[in-house]
C-alpha cells in the first residue's frame, strides 16, 4: 500500500463524505512477484486519512474465489454504491481492466465489512486458459471484459461498459482486422441476462475515425471509459466518453421518431488528423461549434476540445446543458501537448443536423499544472465544487504520443502482466500470459511492439476538491519521487496511478457524534 500524502484539508469548505479512489502500480514499473503486486480500492475519510482498503488478497482469501489470487488479480475501475448501500467493485485477472484478449474481468458486491454478497464475470471470448478460473458460484454476463464503469439502475438492473468486435478491412489497411469497439450493456442483477445493448458500431463509422496507432497496437477503436444517464428522461440521451476518439458522444437510449436506440444524436469534439478522413467525417455529424464564454473569466487558451477525456458527467441542476469531464490533454499529435485539466462545457444550443451545428463553450476549468496523459476523474459535488483525480501525472512531463515503441521478444508464460522492462535499454516484454503469444505475431502489425513511458518516468496521482472559484480545499497525493528525487527501485517503486475518485456518503458505523 503506497503512502497517501495529505496536503490540504479544509472541512469547512469541502463537500461531505469520504473520498473513494484506487491505487495501482504505473504500467512502466516491472513486477515479478504476483504476491507483491498490489492494487486496491481505497477510501479516505474527511481528513484525507485511509479509512477503508480492499485488495484481491483480502477480498478473496478464504472464499471459493481464492484461486483468483494466484493469477495476478487486481482491483481497478468500477467503484459505485449500489441501491442497497453495498459497494460494487471491478476485479480483473492479469492486473488491468482492458486486457481484452489476455485476461478476463468481473464484478463483486461487498458490504462495508468486506463480505462478498454477489459475484459476476464477463465471459464472452475469454481465452481458453481462463475457463477453469471462472469463479463459482457467480453470475455470468455475455459481454467482453466489463470495464471502467458499471452502475445500478433504479429498477435493480446493472448497466456498464463492455467490448464488442467487428472484422473489417478499411481502405489502406493491409488485411481484415478484428476491431474492438465498445458496447453498453444492461443486464439482470440476479441472472446476468442482457436486456439491452448499445454498440458504438451502430453510432460511429470505424473507417473514418480509427486511430492507426491504437488499432495497430491492440485493435481498440473507441475506448469508452464513462457514461451518464441523466438526460435519458428529458432528451433520450445516453452520453458516453470515447478516449481514443477524443469525443463526448450522445446516442439514443431508446427508439424515437428520429432513430433507433444506439444511433448517434451528437458529438462534442473535433476531427483529428489521424485518420485524415476524420476531419471530413466530423463535419458530416451533428456537432457543436465552440465559442468563447465571456462570463467564465477564462483565457482563450482554455477554449478547446479535449484530445482525450475521462469520467464525463452531466452537472446536476443544469437541465442537461453542462458536461463535466477530466481532460487528459497531453497529446502533441493533436496539437494539445498541454497540461491536463478539469473542464465544464456548456451547451447553449443543440445541433439540428450536420448543416446546423449547435453551440458550446467552456464554462469552467481548473489546471493542475501537470500532465496525466491517461486516467483521470471528475465528479460534480453537491456544494458546487468539483472532485478531480489526476490519475497518472508523469514526471518528467510526457505526452500520450511520446510513449516509447518497444520491440518484443518471446514472452515467458505465466509471467507478470506489466508492459515494459525496467531496463530502458532492453526492449523486452516480460509479462504476458500464454494467450498473448498469438498477438505478438498478429499479422495486423508488421513488427510486434508495446507502448509505455520509459521506466525512468515516475508517476503519481493527485486527488483534489476545487471550488467554483478555483480554490483547492482538499488535496492528497499518492506516489511520485521522494525528497532525493528518486522513484524507488524494482522492489519498492514509488510510481503509482489512480483510477477516478468519488465522494460517497460516510458509512453509518463511521459517523462521528
Amino acid at each position: 500500500m503506497p503512502d497517501m500524502v495529505v496536503e490540504t484539508v479544509d472541512t469547512t469548505k469541502m463537500a461531505d463524505g469520504w473520498t473513494w479512489t484506487s491505487v495501482f502500480p504505473a504500467p512502466n514499473q516491472n513486477q515479478t512477484d504476483e504476491h507483491k503486486y498490489f492494487t486496491a480500492t481505497v477510501m479516505l475519510d474527511e481528513d484525507g486519512e485511509v479509512a477503508w482498503v480492499m485488495d484481491c488478497d483480502t477480498l478473496f482469501k478464504g472464499t471459493p474465489y481464492w484461486n483468483l489470487n494466484e493469477n495476478w488479480c487486481g482491483i481497478t475501475g468500477t467503484q459505485s454504491v449500489l441501491n442497497n448501500g453495498n459497494l460494487l467493485l471491478l476485479w480483473n485477472i492479469y492486473g488491468a481492466m482492458v486486457h481484452i484478449e489476455d485476461g478476463f474481468a468481473g464484478l463483486v458486491e461487498v458490504d462495508w465489512s468486506g463480505n462478498i454478497q454477489m459475484m459476476w464475470a464477463s465471459t464472452r471470448d475469454i481465452p481458453l486458459w481462463s475457463v477453469p478460473l471462472l469463479p463459482k458460484p457467480a453470475v455470468y454476463v455475455d459481454t467482453i471484459v466489463l470495464n471502467h464503469q458499471v452502475d445500478q439502475l433504479p429498477n435493480g438492473n446493472l448497466i456498464g461498459i463492455g467490448f464488442d468486435t467487428v472484422e473489417l478491412q478499411c481502405d489502406g489497411w493491409e488485411k481484415m482486422t478484428k476491431v474492438y469497439g465498445n458496447e453498453m450493456v444492461e443486464f439482470d442483477y440476479h441472472t446476468g441476462y442482457v436486456y439491452n445493448r448499445w454498440s458504438m458500431f451502430d453510432a460511429i463509422d470505424v473507417c473514418s475515425t480509427a486511430d492507426s496507432t491504437e488499432i495497430a497496437y491492440n485493435g481498440e477503436w473507441t475506448h469508452l471509459n464513462s457514461f451518464d444517464l441523466s438526460n435519458v428522461e428529458s432528451r433520450n440521451e445516453m452520453i458516453v466518453s470515447a478516449f481514443y476518439l477524443g469525443w463526448i458522444i450522445a446516442v439514443r437510449y431508446a427508439d424515437d421518431d428520429e432513430g433507433k436506440a444506439g444511433s448517434l444524436k451528437w458529438v462534442v469534439g473535433q476531427g483529428w488528423e489521424d485518420p485524415v478522413s476524420m476531419v471530413d467525417y466530423t463535419s458530416s455529424l451533428p456537432r457543436f461549434d465552440l465559442s468563447h464564454n465571456k462570463n467564465a473569466g477564462l483565457t482563450v487558451d482554455q477554449d478547446r476540445y479535449d484530445p482525450g477525456q475521462h469520467n464525463i458527467n452531466v452537472v446536476p441542476g443544469s437541465n442537461g446543458t453542462k458536461l463535466l469531464a477530466f481532460d487528459n490533454s497531453a497529446y502533441d499529435a493533436r496539437g494539445m501537448g498541454v497540461p491536463s485539466r478539469l473542464v465544464i462545457y456548456e451547451i447553449s444550443e443543440l445541433p439540428t443536423d450536420a448543416e446546423a451545428p449547435g453551440q458550446a463553450s467552456v464554462a469552467w476549468s481548473y489546471v493542475d499544472g501537470g500532465k496525466s496523459p491517461f486516467l483521470g476523474g471528475a465528479q460534480y459535488l453537491d456544494n458546487n465544487s468539483v472532485l478531480g483525480c489526476f490519475g497518472a501525472l508523469t514526471n518528467p512531463d510526457e505526452n500520450w504520443d511520446n510513449r516509447a515503441v518497444s520491440l518484443v521478444t518471446a514472452p515467458k508464460p505465466q509471467a507478470a502482466p506489466q508492459l515494459c522492462n525496467p531496463a530502458a535499454s532492453e526492449a523486452v516484454l516480460l509479462s504476458p500470459p500464454p494467450s498473448l503469444k498469438h498477438r505478438l505475431t498478429n499479422p495486423r502489425i508488421a513488427t510486434p511492439f508495446l507502448q509505455c513511458w520509459d521506466h525512468s518516468n515516475c508517476n503519481q496521482a493527485h486527488i483534489v476538491e476545487v471550488t467554483e472559484a478555483g480554490e483547492v480545499v482538499f488535496s492528497v497525493r499518492v506516489g511520485g519521487r521522494d525528497a532525493d528525487g528518486t522513484c524507488g527501485d524494482n522492489t519498492n517503486s514509488l510510481s503509482w496511478n489512480s483510477y477516478r475518485a468519488l465522494r460517497v456518503p460516510v458509512p453509518s458505523y463511521a459517523t462521528k457524534a
